[in-house]
């Protein structure tokens, strides 16, 4: 008897800074949950990092046990004011169905 695709979505999204020497990198800490909170591991979380609005770099990892994974942008010359931004584009386990619209946060910035 198939049982229905469990849904899961972005729960978290914690972003922070890395200064090295003249250039800063961003990394983000995507959190994800299925719809009953439960944390998933081995979810395949893909994105892309934007820099004052300009794409910089796309970026894939998967979920540890923790629910989360943490991805990096490429590293670039920031001065005080400019703005690391991080957007999901998707969320991919087999089994599973990507239900973004129960996302907490799809995106999330971090100012230098």
């Amino acid at each position: 008897q198939p049982t229905a695709l469990t849904k899961f979505h972005v729960a978290n999204i914690t972003m922070g800074l890395t200064k090295k020497g003249p250039n800063y990198e961003s990394q983000a800490t995507v959190q994800i949950v299925d719809d009953l909170n439960q944390l998933i591991s081995g979810a395949t979380v893909s994105g892309d990092f934007s820099f004052n609005g300009v794409f910089l770099n796309s970026a894939s990892g998967n979920t540890l046990s923790s629910g989360t994974v943490l991805l990096r942008s490429s590293k670039v010359r920031a001065s005080s004011g400019n703005i690391f931004t991080f957007t999901v584009q998707n969320v991919s386990k087999s089994g599973y169905t990507y239900d973004s619209a129960f996302n907490t946060e799809t995106s999330d910035s971090i100012t230098v």
